[in-house]
């Protein structure tokens, strides 16, 4: 059975209807859904208007926030320190300094006369003594005018702190291992020649050990003839033939060739300075 036309237009008026009858639902609904937020972003605005009226009306010296920066910073660490502890950070920098000096200087005597770690910690610590005391006297020998030249004064002033410098190393090691320091004092001048035998094999295949360049010192000092007589080892009075033979069973053929070459040079070089003084005096005259 067929629809006449006249049904059939009625029929899409319906649809038609319907169709739009929905669509005003739906934009009703949105329209609703707008409205409520647009509500409540107002609410949102009022509440944050009102806070700043509440902000504004606060007294001038009130603040609502924190402020995250003092008014006043404090000053930086390095600036609070004062001279005082400038001086002091200073003196204890050179107390370090001397007793790394007094470490690798006396460690040949420390193992020497076997001393105790008490023992050498006192040592050390009269050491240092001895140095910022001696200090303290050249600062005052030079604000009196004192030249470098002046050694008869220097001496004089030195006097009184070597009898109290001494008196406080017999205190820290006692009197056997005393007198073992002053017959090591003894051989100090003898040592450069160690160190340029050791700096000369440090790279080969016999480097000079410490119990070795002790030994070189001890023989060498045994040959000056001051050293003998019980002043200080000197190496232009030493017998350097007796010296070299006695070596040879310490020494290895490289490091006895190594001092042969230091002794040379030294000798080369101590000739040189004296042509060199005899030709300035002559010039002179």
């Amino acid at each position: 059975m067929t629809l006449s036309k006249t049904k059939l237009m009625w029929v899409a008026l319906f649809f038609g209807a319907v169709a739009i009858a929905l669509l005003i639902i739906r934009f009703d609904r949105t329209a609703r859904q707008t409205r409520a937020e647009i509500r409540s972003l107002e609410k949102k605005r009022l509440a944050v208007e009102t806070k700043l009226a509440e902000a504004k009306a606060l007294p001038a010296t009130a603040s609502p926030v924190a402020d995250p920066v003092p008014a006043a910073l404090p000053p930086p660490k390095i600036a609070q320190q004062t001279e005082a502890e400038a001086l002091l950070a200073r003196e204890n920098q050179r107390r370090a300094l001397l007793q790394g000096w007094t470490t690798q200087a006396y460690a040949p005597f420390f193992r020497a006369a076997a001393l105790s770690a008490v023992q050498v910690e006192a040592f050390k610590t009269a050491m240092i003594a001895h140095f910022l005391r001696w200090s303290e006297i050249v600062d005052a020998g030079r604000g009196q005018g004192l030249a470098t030249s002046d050694q008869n004064v220097w001496k004089e002033l030195g006097k009184k702190e070597e009898v109290q410098f001494r008196q406080e190393q017999r205190e820290a090691l006692g009197p056997a291992a005393f007198q073992q320091l002053r017959q090591f004092e003894r051989t100090v001048p003898l040592k450069p020649v160690a160190d340029a035998v050791a700096g000369a094999t440090f790279d080969s295949p016999e480097p000079l050990t410490a119990d070795r360049a002790e030994t070189l010192v001890r023989v060498l000092a045994n040959n000056s003839t001051r050293f003998k007589n019980g002043g200080q080892a000197s190496l232009d009075d030493l017998d350097l033939s007796t010296a070299l033979a006695q070596l040879e069973g310490a020494l290895t053929p490289g490091q006895l060739a190594a001092l042969q070459t230091s002794l040379a040079a030294r000798d080369a070089i101590r000739k040189l300075n004296q042509s060199l003084a005899k030709a300035k005096k002559a010039g002179g005259n």
